[in-house]
C-alpha cells in the first residue's frame, strides 16, 4: 500500500523539491500540475507494464499531487483574502479622507 506522504515527500515525488539555496520553489496550481503530469508519465502502470511495484509509485505520487495540489489552493485562497483585504482597507482609508 501507499504510504502517507509529507508535503517534503509530495515535493520530491512531484520534482519540486527545494533549490540549492534551501529555499522551496513556488507551489502554484500550474506548477503542480506540470510537474505531476511529467512524474506520471515516468511512472504511470500502462506506461510501464514491465513494473514489478504493481502501480505502488503512481498511487503515491498521485497521493503527493493531491497533497501538494490543497497546499496551491490554499495559498491562493489566502492571496486572494489577503488582497481583498489590503483592497477594503484602502478603500476605508480613501472615505475617511485619511493618507495612506
Amino acid at each position: 500500500t501507499a504510504r502517507d506522504v509529507s508535503m517534503a515527500d509530495a515535493r520530491q515525488l512531484l520534482g519540486m523539491a527545494t533549490e540549492e539555496s534551501g529555499a522551496a520553489a513556488p507551489l502554484t496550481e500550474a506548477s503542480v500540475k506540470a510537474a505531476y503530469r511529467r512524474q506520471a508519465a515516468l511512472v504511470h502502470p500502462d506506461k510501464n507494464p514491465n513494473s514489478t511495484d504493481d502501480g505502488a509509485a503512481f498511487k503515491e505520487l498521485k497521493k503527493g499531487y493531491e497533497l501538494a495540489l490543497a497546499a496551491a489552493r490554499h495559498h491562493d485562497v489566502l492571496s486572494a483574502k489577503e488582497a481583498s483585504l489590503a483592497s477594503w482597507k484602502g478603500n476605508m482609508r480613501r472615505r475617511k479622507g485619511g493618507g495612506k
